[in-house]
């Protein structure tokens, strides 16, 4: 079987793409990261992909609006812009002809046109199991660890799934094992330590159940 082309989008230190990179064996058998791309300037994603030859482009989100003249916060730029951004991106990535585009701490929602161009996965750091009284996701955003510890969950755990139109509602791939919540620790602490103890090994075991067919998207 050929290997899967992998585009890893980040907006920070990659975390999960460096833990596939150092820790996973299949990396580079089953599967290859063929580009890794930035939204924002200077990050510990770009040094690490520069470190490692992987290719690399910085596509600055801010910058992009900057230059159409939207100076507002980038989580509610407008859909025409943001559309627009995505058209760009989509520019920059389909030459690399993804199979997948990993996610790996990409702060920028995902929309059309780049939602649909090739299937997108994501770690949620939450359990995407619990539900709400509607069926939905229970813990959800950027604060679904704090969510979780204040609403007394004893033990966190990371999912991998499907980006769809809904946020952290996508089709459930893999949960990580659970970690517990230590007594007073911070929230950012507890988050910290889900990166290296579930949201790799989670993603190693999404990419694996992907590349052997036994998840099919």
């Amino acid at each position: 079987m050929k290997k899967l082309k992998i585009v890893a989008l980040f907006s920070g230190g990659a975390s999960s793409l460096k833990y596939l990179y150092e820790n996973d064996p299949n990396c580079g058998h089953h599967y290859e990261f063929v580009c890794g791309i930035s939204n924002k300037r200077e990050t510990k994603g770009e040094k690490f992909c520069i470190e490692k030859d992987i290719p690399f482009i910085e596509f600055n989100t801010k910058k992009f609006c900057v230059e159409r003249k939207y100076l507002g916060k980038l989580r509610k730029m407008p859909k025409e812009l943001r559309e627009d951004y995505y058209f760009e991106l989509l520019n920059l990535i389909s030459p690399f002809a993804p199979d997948i585009i990993l996610l790996s701490g990409f702060m920028l929602e995902i929309v059309f046109p780049l939602l649909g161009y090739c299937p997108i996965i994501n770690v949620h750091p939450a359990d995407m199991r619990i539900k709400d009284a509607m069926g939905k996701t229970k813990y959800v955003g950027d604060d679904a660890v704090t969510l979780a510890i204040n609403a007394g969950e004893k033990y966190t755990a990371s999912t991998i799934h499907v980006v769809e139109e809904e946020l952290d509602n996508g089709r459930i791939i893999c949960v990580s094992d659970p970690l517990p919540v230590e007594l007073n620790i911070f929230p950012w602490e507890h988050q910290e330590k889900m990166k290296m103890l579930c949201d790799g090994p989670a993603y190693r075991r999404a990419l694996e159940m992907i590349y052997s067919k036994e998840f099919i998207f």
